[in-house]
C-alpha cells in the first residue's frame, strides 16, 4: 500500500509542474508569433512609406515639370502674339519720321490706313474678329449699352450707334462692343384742325 500511495503522491506533485511547463512553451510560442507579427507589421509600414516616398517624390517631379511646361507655353505665346504686331511697330515709327518731313494730309491718311491693314493682319493671324454692332439686334452678350435715343430712322431695339467696336477671340468674347441702342420716338403731338373757308368768311363777315 505504502509505495501505491507514493506513486499517487508523485504522479499528484508532477501535474502541476507539467502544466506549467506547458504553459510556459505556449507563452513562449505566443511571445514569439506576436514578435513576428510586430516585424512583418514593422516591414509593412516601411514598405509603404518607402512607396509614399517615391509617390510624392514623383508627384513634385511632375509639377515642377508642369509649372515648367506652362511657363515656356506662356512665353511661346507671348512671343508669338508680339511677333505678330512687329511690323505695326514698324510702320507706326516710319509714319512719325514721315510726319517730321512735313507729309502732306493725303499722305498721312495712307499711311495710317496701312498701319491699320497690319492691325488687320495681326488680328486674323490671332483669331482676333471685329465685331460691328450698327443696324444689328442689341445682344447684351455682345454688346454694352450706353445709352437709348429714341429715332425714327431704325427700329427699336436696333443698335443705332457704336462707340467703340467689339472684339471676339477664337470665339471668345474679348471686349464687348460700347453702343447706343434706338428707342421708339415720341407720340407725335395731334394736328392742329385748319378752319374751314365756310367758317374764315363768317370770322371775316363779323
Amino acid at each position: 500500500m505504502s509505495d501505491v500511495s507514493e506513486k499517487v503522491e508523485q504522479q499528484s506533485e508532477g501535474a502541476p509542474q507539467e502544466e506549467a511547463a506547458q504553459q510556459s512553451v505556449f507563452a513562449d510560442k505566443t511571445v514569439e508569433a506576436l514578435q513576428q507579427k510586430q516585424a512583418d507589421n514593422e516591414a509593412t509600414i516601411a514598405q509603404l512609406n518607402d512607396k509614399y516616398l517615391r509617390l510624392r517624390a514623383d508627384f513634385e517631379n511632375y509639377r515642377r515639370r508642369m509649372a515648367k511646361e506652362f511657363t515656356e507655353i506662356r512665353e511661346k505665346a507671348s512671343q508669338q502674339t508680339v511677333s505678330e504686331f512687329l511690323n505695326v511697330h514698324d510702320d507706326l515709327m516710319m509714319a512719325i519720321e514721315h510726319f517730321g518731313q512735313g507729309a502732306d494730309l493725303d499722305k498721312a491718311r495712307q499711311g495710317v490706313e496701312m498701319i491699320l491693314n497690319e492691325f488687320q493682319k495681326a488680328f486674323d493671324n490671332l483669331g482676333v474678329k471685329r465685331i460691328d454692332a450698327v443696324g444689328q439686334d442689341f445682344n447684351p452678350n455682345l454688346h454694352e449699352a450706353v445709352g437709348r435715343e429714341p429715332t425714327s430712322e431704325m427700329e427699336e431695339g436696333k443698335v443705332l450707334r457704336q462707340w467703340k467696336a467689339g472684339f471676339e477671340m477664337n470665339g471668345k468674347l474679348l471686349r464687348p462692343a460700347t453702343v447706343v441702342v434706338a428707342a421708339a420716338p415720341p407720340d407725335a403731338a395731334p394736328a392742329t384742325a385748319e378752319p374751314s373757308a365756310e367758317g374764315t368768311a363768317k370770322e371775316e363777315g363779323q
